[in-house]
């Protein structure tokens, strides 16, 4: 009905409906990337590098990875539901399971303290608050089952040093692809990253954030770079040079553009965090990278002699499944905790920290 009849409509109101606004409503885009990994050095993070210009941060620890998790994703749905963006930080064991969120916008941030590792944190100025759910457990119950927990806590350990020992053979095997093509002199890794940012300037400061794109989790290789890449118009990666170069030649290009007051997202290799394999200047919608990441990047290198193809550096080529499977039955042992943590729990008290908690931040807007 409103199909024929519409025309009759517009003909008769559409001049009186022109000019007037219409009600919409703005809701934030959310940003997914990892900030910790399982490396062949053991854990790793640049979860303080992200922290470093943050104003307030809470820290939710006590309880169980999920509990805390469920916090942290409640107030970044609502923030988004307000408008702002969103960083989401993954988890390293279940990216379902969150590290943690950043609201650049408000300089905000919301970090999940795991128990198996130290929290870092340096930010000079920031204001810190620290949410420990333990004040809301059954001191009772927990007696009952803290041998049992403990015990799950020693062997996600144990899983946690078998999954580094798998890692560290398949960083081997990764090194030796990174070791294929040409290398470059200092004076072609100069020329190039001069040709790419020439034109860049900025009377601001710049700055760079350090990340991981990719994950090996006990869901699988998570890869973050497709999604990352959406609304990047200009690609280009570093042809037919060994990938251990690139990554020098990546680093330099970024220290370059921070003094050129951009801002510079620089994403690592969680095999081995040394490795820099893509740069993302988004305030010029530019991507440098050390390969190929999405089908469409363009060559930067036009050398004869680098025509020789050589092979695809990607970690999904190489078997992590020993450690995926590891990295599963750790993500199941945290499971056994969060069903111990129900009991324990009382969640009526955790559901009056999450609204107690957004009503703190949105007074703050």
């Amino acid at each position: 009905f409103f199909c024929t009849f519409y025309p009759e409509f517009n003909r008769i109101y559409g001049n009186k409906l022109k000019g007037v606004k219409r009600l919409t409503v703005k809701v934030g885009q959310k940003n997914e990337y990892f900030l910790s990994c399982q490396s062949a050095q053991g854990l790793q993070t640049f979860l303080q590098d992200a922290l470093r210009l943050i104003k307030q941060v809470y820290i939710i620890k006590g309880g169980s990875t999920q509990t805390r998790s469920r916090i942290v994703r409640y107030i970044g749905l609502s923030l988004m539901d307000k408008g702002y963006d969103i960083d989401i930080v993954r988890g390293v064991i279940n990216p379902d399971n969150l590290e943690g969120i950043i609201i650049p916008g408000l300089s905000l941030a919301l970090i999940c303290g795991e128990k198996y590792y130290e929290l870092p944190f340096k930010s000079s100025d920031a204001k810190l608050k620290l949410i420990n759910l333990d004040q809301f457990r059954d001191d009772e119950k927990y007696l009952i089952y803290k041998s049992k927990i403990k015990d799950i806590i020693e062997q996600v350990n144990v899983n946690l040093e078998l999954v580094q020992e798998e890692i560290r053979k398949a960083r081997l095997v990764y090194l030796d692809y990174c070791s294929q093509g040409l290398e470059m002199e200092e004076r072609q890794v100069l020329y190039i990253t001069e040709k790419l940012l020439k034109t860049l300037f900025t009377s601001e400061e710049g700055k760079m954030n350090h990340r991981f794109a990719q994950g090996i989790t006990g869901c699988g290789i998570i890869d973050f770079y497709p999604k990352i890449l959406e609304g990047i118009i200009k690609r280009h990666y570093l042809n037919g040079i060994k990938y251990l170069n690139s990554s020098g030649i990546l680093k330099l290009i970024a220290r370059e553009a921070v003094i050129r007051g951009l801002t510079v997202d620089v994403y690592h290799n969680c095999l081995d965090i040394s490795i820099v394999e893509l740069l993302i200047l988004p305030e010029v919608k530019l991507a440098i990278g050390g390969k190929d990441f999405t089908g469409d990047f363009q060559r930067l290198i036009n050398y004869k002699k680098i025509e020789k193809k050589i092979e695809p550096v990607n970690i999904k080529n190489i078997n992590l499944s020993e450690a995926i499977k590891l990295l599963s039955e750790v993500d199941k042992l945290n499971e056994e905790i969060s069903i111990l943590f129900h009991e324990i729990l009382d969640f009526a008290q955790i559901e009056k920290v999450e609204a107690c908690l957004l009503s703190e931040i949105i007074s703050k807007l």
